[in-house]
């Protein structure tokens, strides 16, 4: 997967001005003292440390030369930006990233001042209430970029990451290695993609290991499928998310493609009937669990399909393995790898 800055541009002097003009239009009542805690350009995020000697700034860095108003705006590249400020000069993401789902970061989340809202439509006069210097996106879904573009006119230096970054975990680090480089901080953002890649190579070989430990007439490639939710509907995940990949690495044969799943989509009893796979994954969206996924599991019909009737089901967080883990993914990838043992 490719990652690539699709938009970045410096401030111009009229940048301040150009953003509190928008800021008189935002609805967000938080803008409005995101605005005044900052009126000096070196002010940081409310709540979190303002000393340049946090322990997310190494020697090497000066993240006093970077942006000192940073909004992160939607929760993928905000998971990776809070791993690498530890919250400093930060000075608003979406809720989610606040959220207990959001894992390890959302402590440094509830130290910054600012809240978008959640959802796929962040806009741009509540961004520009909090005065930034640097945005961060993606454009994964067409509101997210509906505001790039807008964003972009403002003349606001931005950072829009392809969506597809955090599909994998080499991704992953790239995209963490290239926000560090953008907001002063390469080196922390080097340390913990460095720290990030080892321990994806130690499961790599541990996946290894588990296929190895079978004799020739053991081998078998367990047939997988993931699942999500969003709403009413159960969907079954296209081979190109964070899961799917994962499953493949760690050595599974994932049961979309011979469904014909390119690009996710609702999935029913008999379509799980057909995919029969061994082990099933279902990702824990919002803390809802495998209560979540009751209609289809609990359904009769499909009490044959072998991951139900052999309880292989096996529930993964966000926070371990999606779009927005971020360098936690390996907690999901050691889950993936040891379900696929068993």
């Amino acid at each position: 997967m490719t990652l690539s800055r699709t938009l970045s541009r410096t401030l111009v002097a009229g940048v301040a001005a150009s953003a509190l003009v928008m800021a008189g239009c935002s609805s967000d009542g938080s803008g409005g003292s995101g605005s005044a805690a900052g009126s000096s350009g070196s002010a940081n995020s409310g709540g979190a440390n303002s000393s340049a000697a946090s322990d997310g700034i190494t020697d090497a860095d000066n993240p006093t030369e970077g942006p000192q108003r940073i909004v992160a705006a939607t929760s993928d590249v905000a998971a990776l930006l809070l791993q690498i400020t530890e919250g400093e000069r930060v000075v608003a993401v979406p809720a989610t990233a606040k959220s207990d789902a959001a894992g390890a970061s959302a402590r440094y989340a509830r130290g910054v001042q600012g809240t978008l809202p959640p959802g796929t439509h962040p806009e741009v006069e509540q961004v520009l209430s909090y005065e930034p210097d640097f945005v961060l996106a993606t454009a994964r879904h067409g509101g997210e970029k509906t505001f790039s573009e807008q964003l972009e006119a403002t003349g606001v230096r931005t950072l829009v990451l392809e969506p597809d970054a955090f599909n994998t975990p080499e991704g992953i680090a790239k995209a963490t290695r290239e926000i560090g480089e953008a907001i002063g901080q390469p080196h922390k953002a080097d340390q913990l993609a460095s720290t990030f890649e080892k321990e994806l190579a130690e499961l790599d070989e541990q996946a290894k290991a588990n296929d190895n430990a079978q004799s020739s007439d053991q081998k078998h490639s367990p047939s997988t499928l993931a699942l999500m939710v969003r709403g009413p509907k159960t969907m079954v995940m296209d081979s190109g998310l964070m899961i799917p990949t994962l499953i493949t690495r760690a050595g599974g044969t994932y049961a979309g493609d011979a469904l014909g799943v390119h690009n996710t989509r609702p999935i029913d009893a008999e379509q799980l009937l057909t995919a029969r796979p061994d082990i099933l994954f279902l990702e824990d969206f919002q803390g809802g669990g495998r209560q979540a996924y009751a209609r289809l599991l609990d359904n009769p019909a499909v009490a044959d399909v072998p991951a139900i009737k052999n309880d292989r089901v096996y529930v993964i967080p966000m926070k371990d393995a999606s779009a927005v883990s971020g360098l936690h993914t390996t907690a999901g990838y050691e889950t993936i790898i040891k379900a696929l043992a068993k």
